[in-house]
């Protein structure tokens, strides 16, 4: 989880005095869904009707006191704090990662909770199903990244873990309980997000910013919910992006490039446009 540090003078600021509710509830809003989403400080317009209905003066607002500037694609905060940028939340969680590897490999390979298992089946000479994640009977059981596998523990399976499968899953996760949709990350998800990685050779970082696309969306919001119906809908949502994306006057290599510039990462991946956004 990561936090954006709201100052606790922040009532009393310069920049908010006489500031409107709606503009203070939208900036609030705004720094906690960045934060969320890892956009280091950006709001793509398409996101505002998120945060309040009179998001349109209330933009207009923070942009005239200085804590917002315009953008293309949006808005950006003027001063993002370091702890909430993304290279620093990312490595963060790759430390983290490093010491619980490097703490499963010091106890021989067995987790805390693997351990645990293993006391429970004992003392009661029967596996207690309820008490661990995978048994260690030769049934199918679920790996950490959706493959079915036989007679090997949870230990056995933690380093092979996809970070790329994993961040994926997350930030659906993380945009449907934006939009107050409730969805939790299944075995069919990490399934449908490896074939999407590996079967169809989707780029991670074009496909995250699918998601943020669609689930910003007013119709595609209301129907991808679930890494599987992504995938299923990936070409439809790319196709669809690019239209409302690019004037209709334009050619089709002027599209093609503006699709790219939509879904192409570069060194400021937060300034690039989404659609329904102004420059």
């Amino acid at each position: 989880m990561t936090f954006f540090p709201l100052p606790d003078e922040f009532h009393s600021m310069p920049e908010f005095l006489g500031a409107s509710d709606a503009a203070v509830a939208l900036y609030a809003r705004a720094a906690s869904w960045s934060a969320c989403h890892l956009t280091d400080g950006h709001v793509p317009t398409a996101a505002l009707p998120l945060f309040t209905a009179n998001h349109e003066q209330a933009s207009a607002e923070l942009v005239e006191r200085k804590v917002w500037r315009r953008a293309r694609g949006g808005f950006q905060f003027a001063d993002w704090p370091k702890q909430a940028s993304r290279a620093y939340v990312e490595a963060k969680r790759e430390a983290w990662r490093l010491r619980q590897q490097k703490t499963r490999s010091s106890q021989g390979g067995m987790s805390r909770r693997d351990t645990h298992v293993t006391h429970a089946g004992v003392t009661s000479g029967v596996p207690d199903e309820s008490q661990r994640p995978y048994s260690t009977s030769s049934s199918k059981k679920e790996s950490p990244n959706g493959d079915s596998y036989k007679g090997r523990n949870s230990a056995e399976l933690a380093p092979q873990s996809r970070l790329d499968v994993e961040q994926l899953c997350s930030h659906m996760l993380d945009r449907l309980t934006a939009n107050g949709v409730r969805a939790s990350i299944t075995k069919q998800w990490r399934d449908d997000a490896r074939r999407l990685l590996d079967n169809d050779k989707r780029d991670l970082h074009q496909a995250l910013r699918l998601i943020d696309w669609a689930t910003a969306h007013r119709f595609w919001s209301a129907n991808i919910h679930s890494i599987p119906k992504f995938r299923k809908q990936y070409d439809k949502l790319r196709m669809q992006a690019e239209r409302e994306n690019t004037p209709r006057s334009t050619t089709k290599a002027d599209r093609i490039d503006a699709l790219d510039a939509f879904l192409v990462p570069d060194a400021e991946p937060h300034l690039r446009a989404l659609p329904g956004g102004v420059a």
